[in-house]
């Protein structure tokens, strides 16, 4: 990963391209095996919540984005789900807040598709998120 300065404009373009909480968060979590670089889902998924928010948020103001993009990115929270544990990481303010506005929005996606989410408790998916963050 490479820091690179863009402006307020260009932060939309990709889910890639993070302000500077956001980066430091995931640098803060890179772990290093041997000689391979990696990052766990204690970060990936307030990171993956984040790039949803935002393709939510175009898709309200009115740009074109692919839903498949927005599917995906809430089925990996999901997915990566699975490799939270309790009191995991605390996260800065914002991402807590980013994290939380996420979560209050879980049931109605849920509700949406119901075939795509098929057998997702989304009740234990919110509890397991709120105690891995240790969130309120």
């Amino acid at each position: 990963m490479t820091k690179i300065p863009v402006e307020e404009q260009a932060a939309s373009l990709s889910a890639i391209i993070l302000d500077d909480e956001y980066y430091n968060f995931l640098v803060a979590g890179v772990g290093h095996t041997e000689d391979i670089s990696h990052i766990g889902a204690d970060r990936l998924v307030p990171l993956k919540a984040h790039a949803w928010l935002n393709k939510k948020a175009q898709v309200e103001n009115g740009e074109r984005v692919d839903s498949r993009d927005i599917n995906k990115h809430f089925k990996d929270v999901i997915l990566l789900s699975a490799g939270l544990t309790e009191a995991m990481t605390r996260l800065p303010e914002r991402l807590a807040f980013d994290l939380n506005s996420f979560l209050s929005q879980v049931p109605a996606e849920l509700a949406s598709n119901p075939q795509a989410y098929n057998g997702v408790d989304g009740d234990r998916l919110i509890k397991l998120i709120r105690k891995a963050f240790s969130l309120g």
